[in-house]
């Protein structure tokens, strides 16, 4: 193979490997209003007797390759005054596809992670880490959600 044949061959390797930054933040985006929709759809029991109401605020953020953009944070209010929040941090992690912090208001140092993994056949799936127990990593349910809710409002 000539220096030529060579070169054009990387070039077209390259293009072919290019990734789709609009593409990925696109997707990302996508992914905030799924999990946001999940969490409604399993605390709509909680909603319909007023005993949660979930509001929307922005947050902007900058991730290198993706840009600059406006994120959905989700809040959940409860009706005895207390917050949860559940804010996007970044759709480029190390080892996963993006990744939530969710904690109480007024004590974000106490949070776990929503972590969005994909597997060798592209299926997403959610995850909860539990920092404060050596970085337990579950599957994320309703269960282990209003086990973690019922802690942080206790």
């Amino acid at each position: 193979m000539s220096l030529k044949d060579k070169i054009k061959k990387e070039v077209e390797l390259q293009e072919k490997e290019k990734v789709d930054w609009a593409e990925v933040k696109r997707e990302w985006l996508d992914s905030i209003d799924s999990l946001y929709e999940l969490l409604r759809n399993w605390f709509s029991d909680y909603e319909r007797e007023k005993l949660l109401a979930f509001n929307i605020s922005e947050k902007h953020l900058n991730e290198e390759y993706i840009g600059s953009y406006n994120a959905k944070l989700l809040h959940i209010n409860f009706a005895n005054g207390k917050e949860i929040i559940v804010e996007p941090v970044g759709r480029l992690i190390i080892g996963a596809v993006g990744r939530f912090d969710i904690y109480a208001k007024g004590f974000k140092t106490d949070k776990f992670y929503i972590i969005r993994y994909r597997d060798d056949d592209s299926v997403f799936s959610w995850h909860i880490v539990n920092r404060t127990q050596g970085r337990i990593v579950s599957p994320l349910t309703k269960e282990i959600l209003e086990k973690t809710f019922e802690e942080w409002l206790s």
